[in-house]
């Protein structure tokens, strides 16, 4: 399992993780009606057209709580609090959406994925604190309780419906998870690191023994493996940095090299967004071939004085290019 797809599945679990470390807002608004989660999702769910078009009104719920909780202002300031509090989930879905789209994003996801686990951390945290400090009056919490005995009863002896309830929500939460995990992993390309690489460039005819690197002096205290090789004018040199993001710091600043006097307007039309993430620049300058590649932690700076055509099948059965 690579990174990308860990980090996918980080992202859908932060949001059945956001939801429950928040549900506490929604019961302590709901707590101050007397009523259960469950008797409240009951009296609040409709089965006309009409009457589900009012009931999704955020109106419908001050109405609601107006009318039943013995103090409407704080019912309807936790419910305010609990939309606000599902954002986390929003965010997890927007990390989700760019790590999907771009596998080199695997490093900026997981930062913010490891922040909002933190945050739902501290709402959860502050829920128990709350309630430690604002206790339910005693009578209320005795009702709630024989209640809350009376569901779990009910679930025990209907344990076939209540199943049926559960796994609806858990299915579709591992259907996303298959979905966007297979589509990971189907859009991920296979590739060797510099030793491998290394013995492939050798079968090829290309000498990797004491061949110098052309910029392993750039971050080199990032750089975790590069091998070079050479065969006649042309050269291919394999390099694998510690993050990504140092591999996108490093592909910039050798495309530049390559060609410092080129237009950034211009240089776009160099360069090209490789299927399953990454990027490759090329050009012709000076009668040399050139390529800068960079795919997840590993880069690959190529140049030739007849053609790429060759460079470019090696990468292709490395798995670098895709045919």
């Amino acid at each position: 399992m690579n990174a990308q797809i860990i980090c996918i599945l980080f992202s859908v679990l932060l949001v059945p993780f956001n939801l429950l470390c928040t549900h506490w807002m929604t019961q302590e608004a709901v707590h101050l009606t007397g009523m259960t989660y469950m008797e409240f999702k009951e009296a609040t769910s409709g089965i006309s057209a009409s009457s589900v078009r009012r009931k999704r009104n955020w109106w419908y719920y001050v109405h609601f709580f107006n009318e039943y909780s013995a103090n409407p202002e704080k019912s309807i300031c936790f419910m305010r609090m609990h939309v606000a509090a599902v954002l986390p989930s929003v965010a997890a879905m927007y990390l989700l959406a760019r790590v999907y789209a771009s596998p080199d994003r695997v490093s900026f996801a997981m930062t913010g994925n490891c922040i909002l686990l933190a945050v739902n951390l501290v709402l959860a945290a502050g829920g128990a604190l709350y309630r430690r400090g604002h206790p339910l009056d005693p009578v209320a919490a005795e009702k709630l309780r024989e209640k809350h005995q009376a569901e779990r009863a009910y679930s025990r002896a209907h344990l076939g419906q209540m199943t049926a309830r559960v796994a609806v929500p858990v299915g579709v939460l591992l259907a996303v998870l298959y979905i966007f995990g297979s589509g990971a992993a189907s859009g991920r390309t296979e590739t060797p690191d510099p030793v491998h690489f290394a013995q492939i460039l050798q079968e090829k005819g290309y000498e990797t023994a004491d061949v110098s690197l052309t910029y392993g002096r750039i971050d080199r205290n990032k750089l975790t493996q590069a091998i070079a090789g050479a065969k006649g004018g042309s050269r291919v040199e394999c390099y694998r940095y510690a993050d990504d993001k140092t591999v996108d710091l490093v592909y910039n600043q050798i495309s530049y090299e390559t060609a410092p006097d080129l237009e950034p307007r211009a240089r776009e039309s160099h360069e090209t967004t490789l299927s399953g993430g990454g990027k490759m620049f090329t050009i012709v300058a000076d009668g040399v071939y050139y390529l800068v590649l960079f795919r997840g932690d590993t880069l690959i700076y190529a140049c030739s004085p007849d053609s790429l055509t060759e460079i470019n099948e090696i990468l292709a059965e490395t798995g670098y290019l895709r045919r």
